[in-house]
């Protein structure tokens, strides 16, 4: 039971939340950090990061001890997606190994790697929702499966995707016939 001689126990005590940017929903703390809009996709991938790479002490997202792991950057990511030609998939695997070795390092992060492609194609899903045309954007279609882990987590429609792999399958120059 409150102390009745403390004069902040009373029921009539001002509330803290008076405190709180009455616009801000419930839950929200009233500081400069959490009153900045969030940054856009492509703000975040613009944002200047540095590639690294390090010897893991211990095993890590299924990578052993020892692997020397490769961290990419966004930019990074979105440079290799333009590397893929249209009418070509590639797989989450295999944008990493590549990303590895031309590092020199023996594997990419699983998980930067992962987060840092999703970061890409929302970035180039906003341009394409505001306008821009499909071609100018990365084309992450080339490398994230609908159903994938990464594709599932899209705040658009995986639907797209698919379209996207069928208009270029449909479009993509055929390879020359082999010589005899």
């Amino acid at each position: 039971m409150p102390d009745p001689s403390d004069p902040h126990a009373s029921s009539d005590a001002p509330v803290a939340s008076a405190l709180i940017d009455p616009s801000a929903p419930p839950g929200t703390p009233d500081t400069p950090a959490a009153r900045q809009p969030r940054p856009t996709w492509a703000q975040q991938v613009a944002a200047e990061r540095m590639p690294e790479s390090m010897r893991l002490d211990t095993d890590f997202a299924g990578l052993a001890a020892g692997t020397l792991r490769f961290v990419p950057t966004p930019r990074l990511i979105e440079a290799y997606l333009h590397t893929v030609p249209p009418g070509e998939t590639r797989t989450m695997a295999r944008l990493r190994e590549d990303l590895a070795r031309a590092h020199a390092c023996d594997a990419s992060c699983p998980v930067s790697t992962a987060l840092f492609l999703r970061m890409v194609c929302e970035a180039a899903w906003e341009g394409i929702s505001a306008g821009r045309p499909t071609a100018e954007a990365a084309p992450f279609w080339r490398v994230v499966a609908p159903d994938s882990p990464v594709g599932r987590r899209l705040t658009f429609d995986a639907d797209w995707i698919r379209r996207q792999r069928m208009l270029e399958s449909q479009t993509a120059p055929l390879s020359p016939a082999p010589a005899p």
